[in-house]
């Protein structure tokens, strides 16, 4: 196998973590320092084995002005390294795999590459849908053609081949000792070498509109798979999937049923939000229950909502309950789970999730902590990383400016720190602010977590109430449970019921007021260096 290098140079610097970085770098074989300059030099082995160590060193240094990164002696962007140990962890798990070959082609359970999975930017299957064609980063490989005179659409395999082995160097994939140009070369091979429309059923010319100067006339611009899974924006639902040769069965639909994910949370069990929680329900659970409304009144519903507000205020509660109203596929992303070491995969992951609330649809797409993968764009390498993921995720959004039963909510607790083009009109650009509850609004969330709980009926709710300002939601469904412990542990020695198996007098089980107070002290202990409760 052909041996790579790496370099790594930064120079001295009076950043705090420099010593840091200098005491990581001193544990590869090769690395020499000078007197204003410092060198790491790594064969791919070596890069593998620290591969932890090269990522905290490359965490530091790639914001520092003098840092010089090659590979081969070619300069590169920090990025790349991730992508290349990628590979070589890929390479690590060959052996492992059961089946090597699906192995190297196997990629979110679905057939893809050119003899590796990481050969990804041009499809080597058909779309799914009219939306992965028109919204998916890179191209379809029946793109790279062109009509011969009798209009049969000829595959211009060495245009194909010259842009897969482009990516293969941009990504270095050719470090993974399994990989194998010839086996490329191969799969090209096998695909036709022009596509007879008036033969083959299967495709159809690809037109599009083309501004002349003076009108619009259609101009064939490829071919495209005939019927395959489209959005009808005028009825604002989704179109029929349509399978050459094969209808879709009641059991493909009973399995389509089951991967839908129905919260069961309901209105019922959120309080303390007044007309917070009505606007919410306004903007997203409205459109979905009744598009024709807005198309009648020749409004576009917003798209996004974004929510901010402490954590613990019911902003999750609130989107499970609308999608369980309106019987919509909900998925939930936490913005830090999203993220990923290896290049492109983020960006992969959104695509995913994007192409998941389309199959399942009617949809909502719930991002939690979205200032993790939205912030202000720069030019700076440190923040390159969330400047393509923001990138990504407009591109996703403004791909669904059509689409009326899918909804996206975000939720933050520093909106300041979000992108500004993240707000413009057709994104997130309908603000909600959730505060913690009102006086009325604590009652109401004690009322709905002790409603089932036996209470004594001394206990002044209302008295108690006035003691709850200044937390959240969530503080306040704590104490009502841990006001439930405390009555447990009054009248249940637990050391006694292990041990002797005896029974407990259920119907002595009644919560007090001291349960409460003691639940309440429990929480200020927790919040009194923080300053959230207002007054106790």
């Amino acid at each position: 196998m052909e041996e790579h290098i790496i370099k790594i140079q930064f120079n001295k610097t009076t950043s705090s973590y420099y010593e840091t970085v200098v005491k990581l770098a001193k544990k590869f074989k090769h690395f020499h320092q000078l007197e204003n300059t410092n060198e790491i030099t790594l064969d791919m082995p070596e890069l593998y084995e620290k591969s932890s160590s090269v990522l905290k060193i490359l965490g530091h240094i790639r914001s520092w002005k003098y840092t010089n990164i090659t590979f081969d002696d070619i300069p590169i962007d920090s990025s790349c390294i991730g992508s290349v140990l990628q590979l070589l962890n890929c390479a690590n798990n060959y052996e492992k795999a059961i089946n090597n070959e699906t192995h190297c082609h196997l990629n979110n359970k679905t057939l893809e590459g050119w003899h590796c999975k990481y050969i990804s930017e041009i499809k080597r299957h058909r779309p799914h849908s009219m939306w992965e064609y028109n919204h998916d980063i890179g191209k379809f490989w029946f793109d790279f053609g062109s009509f011969d005179n009798d209009d049969n659409w000829v595959i211009n395999k060495e245009l194909l081949l010259h842009n897969i082995f482009k990516e293969v160097d941009s990504k270095k994939i050719y470090v993974c000792p399994y990989y194998n140009q010839s086996n490329v070369r191969n799969i090209v091979d096998s695909l036709p070498d022009k596509i007879n429309l008036n033969e083959n059923d299967e495709w159809e010319i690809n037109e599009k509109d083309i501004d002349n100067g003076f009108t619009l006339e259609k101009r064939k611009i490829g071919i495209l798979p005939k019927n395959i899974f489209e959005f009808d924006g005028s009825s604002g639902g989704l179109g029929i999937r349509f399978q050459i040769g094969n209808t879709q069965n009641s059991e493909d639909e009973d399995n389509e049923k089951e991967d839908r994910n129905i919260p069961n949370v309901t209105f019922d069990e959120i309080g303390g939000l007044g007309d917070s929680l009505r606007e919410i329900r306004e903007f997203i659970e409205l459109p979905l229950k009744d598009p024709e409304l807005f198309r009648k009144m020749d409004v576009i519903p917003h798209k996004g909502i974004l929510l901010s507000g402490p954590p613990g205020c019911g902003k999750t509660l609130i989107d499970k309950a609308i999608a369980r109203e309106v019987n919509a596929h909900f998925i939930a992303i936490n913005g830090p789970e999203l993220l990923s070491k290896w290049y492109g995969e983020t960006e992969r992951n959104l695509r995913n999730i994007f192409r998941e609330a389309i199959e399942l649809a009617p949809s909502i797409i719930f991002f939690d902590e979205i200032d993790s993968i939205a912030q202000r764009r720069s030019g700076e390498d440190v923040n390159r990383l969330s400047s393509t993921v923001v990138n990504q995720l407009l591109t996703l959004m403004d791909g669904f400016i059509e689409l009326e039963n899918i909804k996206i909510i975000a939720t933050t607790n520093r909106p300041e720190l979000l992108d500004e083009a993240i707000k413009r009109p057709g994104r997130f650009d309908y603000h909600i602010k959730i505060d913690k509850p009102t006086l009325e609004g604590c009652k109401e969330i004690l009322v709905i977590y002790t409603k089932n709980k036996p209470i004594d009926k001394r206990f002044d709710i209302d008295s108690f109430s006035r003691r709850l300002i200044g937390l959240t939601g969530a503080d306040i469904a704590f104490i009502a449970k841990e006001a439930a412990y405390n009555c447990i542990r009054r009248h249940v020695n637990t050391k006694e019921i292990i041990i002797t198996d005896k029974k407990v007098d259920y119907n002595s089980l009644i919560i007090i007021e001291d349960d409460f107070i003691k639940a309440l002290q429990k929480v200020i202990q927790k919040t009194d260096d923080t300053g959230k409760i207002g007054f106790i």
